[in-house]
């Protein structure tokens, strides 16, 4: 019997529906390409607030990794201190913590 059907019928895909809609997707690439430091968490409240089906993080960082953007982290430095008056006002002038000199 399967191999009298059409090539062009459309297979089902196993696993659970998707989530956004192909419109919801386009609407998140656009509101990233135009504000690439929101959060995954920012991104799904904000959507939540506007539709009918609830979102997590999880599935924005799914739709975004489709699409290929690249998460990028914030890139901590150490702090240096370059004068005494800096120290102070850090620590405290009365402050017994160790002296950074």
């Amino acid at each position: 019997m399967r191999k009298y059907l059409p090539e062009s019928c459309e297979k089902s895909k196993p696993g659970a529906p998707e989530k956004l809609t192909e419109r919801e997707m386009i609407t998140l690439v656009n509101i990233v390409s135009k504000d690439p430091s929101r959060s995954a968490p920012k991104l799904a409240d904000m959507m939540n607030y506007g539709w009918e089906n609830k979102i997590r993080p999880q599935t924005v960082r799914g739709v975004l990794k489709e699409q290929n953007f690249k998460a990028k982290k914030k890139i901590k430095r150490a702090t240096t201190y370059r004068s005494s008056s800096s120290r102070e006002i850090l620590m405290g002038k009365n402050s017994r913590a160790l002296d950074l000199r």
